[in-house]
Parts: C-alpha cells; structure tokens; sequence
C-alpha cells in the first residue's frame, strides 16, 4: 500500500494520547529487553570463548553470569538461540581460523575442547564439507 506523503503527514482525528502514551512506553521498555538480552548472549559467548580448551561446563557459565541452568536456557531461548547453539557457532568459527592459519588439527582440536580428534574432524566436516587437511590445503595454494 503506497500513500502519498501528505495523507502520511495529516492528523488522526481520533488518536488517543493518553494510548499513545503507554504504547510508547511499551514499545522503550521492548527495545531495553532486547538490548539487555543482547548483553547475555555476548556475555554467554564471552564466557564460551574463554573457557573452550579447559573443557566446557554449562554449569561454570552459569555460576559466573549468577543464573541458574533453567534461566540462563529461558533468557537464550527468549532470545531466539540456545546455549548448544552458541558454543557451536562458536567452535567453528575459532575452528575455520585455526586451521587456515596453520594450527596442527590435534592442537585446535585440545583448544575448542573436544574428546578428542576424531570427534573434531566429524565435526568439521559437518561445519564445513571437507576435512580439516582441505581447508588448509587451499589456504595454501591460494596466493
């Protein structure tokens, strides 16, 4: 629906402040959710990210973000993410890096926190549909 500007510009006759108002309230105090939950999940990731190649524990996030394991998965979920969803994403971005910079497949495996190498490089084919040894062997023959 197009409408000229001047109809956009006009009064509504039967507008109510007193609505206006609340709903300009509402519509802050969703914008302020939104943005504190923003902080969450950089806190989440953060946390993640320094605590990969000692293991991960939900449960060591949690403490140190002063949440229980229930809210901390309703806040993320709010958010339209998941606690597995973020250590994933995660996990493969450091893991791309890593190895395009050269990193042995075993110590970038220790650093992201996996069992072991085996259970990495299935990981990695799914992220990225070739083996660890691909990437980096097309990061080398590129100039």
């Amino acid at each position: 629906m197009l409408l000229p500007r001047d109809v956009l510009d006009r009064p509504i006759r039967t507008a109510n402040p007193y609505l206006k108002t609340i709903l300009q309230e509402r519509a802050h105090q969703a914008l302020q959710n939104i943005e504190i939950e923003s902080v969450l999940v950089s806190k989440v990731r953060q946390r993640i990210r320094a605590s990969l190649d000692r293991g991960l524990d939900i449960e060591d996030v949690c403490r140190s973000l002063h949440v229980s394991r229930p809210t901390l998965y309703r806040r993320l979920k709010r958010e339209g993410t998941s606690y597995t969803e973020l250590l994933t994403a995660e996990r493969k971005q450091l893991a791309y890096r890593q190895i395009r910079q050269g990193q042995p497949v075993a110590c970038v495996s220790d650093n992201l926190g996996f069992k072991d190498v085996s259970t990495f490089h299935r990981a990695f084919r799914r992220w990225f549909n070739q083996s660890p040894g691909a990437l980096r062997a097309q990061t080398r023959a590129r100039p």
